[in-house]
């Protein structure tokens, strides 16, 4: 399990959330996004924003994780790796 998240100019950012796919669907994955965003919040951050991709090698998406736990997509992607 892993996450990484880091703070800019008074707005938090997460950035990689994994869960092993045996570990998955039993709330590890909320519970780590919970602790980063109190963590962030602790910074007096404005705002928390997530920057998550999937891979074009698979059809799995973790969309519905993060709106699930209140996150809102705008579907821009801002970046595109397409090596």
């Amino acid at each position: 399990m892993v996450i990484q998240f880091g703070v800019h100019k008074k707005v938090g950012y997460i950035t990689n959330l994994k869960i092993n796919k045996q570990f998955r669907g039993n709330g590890y994955g909320t519970e780590l996004l919970k602790m980063s965003e109190n963590t962030l919040k602790n910074y007096n951050v404005d705002k928390i924003k997530l920057c998550s991709w999937n891979s074009i090698y698979s059809n799995s998406s973790n969309l519905g994780f993060f709106k699930k736990n209140g996150y809102i997509s705008d579907l821009k992607p801002l970046y595109y790796d397409e090596w």
